[in-house]
């Protein structure tokens, strides 16, 4: 296989989400493994830093899973809602 060439057993990995803090991105990635979908956060070194372009933490899945991790996310981000606007989800 020429360099730069994909191979389907290892595709390329394509950035699903991007989060403003790690903790916000290592929540959805947890989400994700535990879907059994393999993931990496990439950024949380740079993502707390007070500059003009502040970094942010990304997640990074093969090819093959990004469709079934963005629907996830999405599941999750509105599972996530209610929590972060103060109600109390059970009610």
């Amino acid at each position: 296989m020429a360099p730069g060439e994909q191979s389907e057993a290892h595709p390329e990995p394509v950035i699903i989400a991007q989060y403003a803090t790690e903790i916000e991105a290592t929540f959805a990635a947890n989400a994700l493994r535990e879907a059994g979908i393999r993931c990496e956060l990439v950024g949380g070194a740079s993502s707390g830093f007070k500059a003009e372009a502040p970094g942010h933490v990304r997640i990074l899945v093969s090819q093959h899973d990004a469709d079934a991790a963005r629907l996830l996310l999405e599941d999750f981000s509105q599972e996530r809602a209610p929590e972060e606007d103060g109600k109390d989800p059970t009610n």
